[in-house]
């Protein structure tokens, strides 16, 4: 079975910039970050 899982990939990609701004303090990766939990509180075919 063929699975395409975008928020289970989309989790993984926010992991890794919570990570860069906690470790490295990357100012950048906490404003991508921020920008895309908007996405996705706000994307319609998100129903929490």
């Amino acid at each position: 079975m063929n699975v395409w899982a975008p928020f289970y990939t989309m989790h993984k990609v926010m992991a890794g910039h919570l990570d860069m701004y906690t470790l490295a303090g990357s100012e950048q990766a906490l404003d991508t970050v921020e920008k895309m939990a908007r996405w996705v509180k706000f994307s319609p075919t998100f129903t929490a």
